[in-house]
């Protein structure tokens, strides 16, 4: 086994797995990314891209773009061919096709902690440093680090072409120029009227108006409280970090995770 595989499932031996033991199908499709990489939007995307002018919601992304870790084995089983699934595994050689979303760390860093606070998974007045360091570690989740899962995945998406890999700012700057791509790979090919309609109904002030189905409500804010608007959605920046991060929690997450920053294109503006 690689050795990187091998680290990361270390991490969670002795627990039952089931994401990973499920049959996976060999037209089954995946968007796969680390946790807070842009794949609540990319569902939206893809979801409207299929759905046309039906109104989508959370709820239809469940059924469109089902989160393999909030449905049933047998409901996975049951669901029509062929699938799109959402997975943050890292890599597993039964995906033949793959999205994998990749977002600058620092991006992905400030998202998470907000997230984590959000479902009561760390105390609001946690300070960020503290929390940098199990992040950094890999210790939210049974993700490994951003680099473990991000370099678990990263010959698979160089060496086989029913694989691509989207980065986050990409899908960002020219939404429909990587929407096209993210399409090709489900072997679909809607024109740009349907691309374009479903940028517009994917956008974050839209999906920040969608209300959380009842089942995802506890994801809404920590202690209960009431938003004004859907808060699972932030506002999917891609330098938001500038103006979160101090110069040291930069520094730290540009030490850990150089080589593979500097492999995506996102250390040209690092401290030296």
């Amino acid at each position: 086994m690689n050795p990187l595989l091998r680290r990361i499932r270390n991490r969670i031996r002795g627990r039952r797995i089931l994401s990973r033991e499920y049959p996976v199908d060999a037209d089954d499709a995946y968007l796969v990314s680390y946790p807070k990489s842009g794949n609540t939007w990319s569902r939206f995307l893809i979801a409207n891209c299929l759905k046309g002018e039906a109104k989508v919601d959370f709820a239809t992304i469940d059924r469109t773009v089902p989160d393999i870790y909030g449905i049933s084995q047998k409901d996975l089983t049951a669901l029509p061919k062929p699938r799109i699934l959402k997975s943050h595994e890292y890599f597993d050689p039964r995906y033949r096709r793959v999205i994998y979303l990749v977002r600058d760390p620092r991006s992905v860093a400030v998202s998470y902690y907000h997230h984590l606070i959000r479902v009561d998974r760390l105390d609001r007045e946690m300070e960020f440093a503290r929390y940098l360091d199990g992040f950094l570690a890999g210790e939210y989740g049974r993700w490994g680090s951003w680099s473990q899962h991000v370099g678990s995945w990263l010959w698979a998406l160089e060496n086989d072409e029913d694989k691509i890999v989207v980065r986050y700012e990409d899908l960002h700057a020219d939404t429909l120029a990587q929407l096209r791509r993210m399409m090709n790979i489900l072997d679909l090919s809607p024109d740009d009227t349907v691309l374009r309609r479903a940028i517009e109904n994917s956008s974050f002030e839209r999906m920040r108006r969608i209300p959380l189905p009842r089942d995802h409500q506890h994801e809404q804010t920590a202690g209960g409280q009431e938003a004004k608007t859907n808060e699972f959605v932030r506002e999917g920046k891609t330098q938001g970090w500038k103006h979160s991060l101090s110069a040291d929690d930069r520094a730290r997450i540009e030490g850990e995770f150089q080589a593979l920053m500097r492999r995506f294109g996102y250390l040209e503006d690092s401290i030296e």
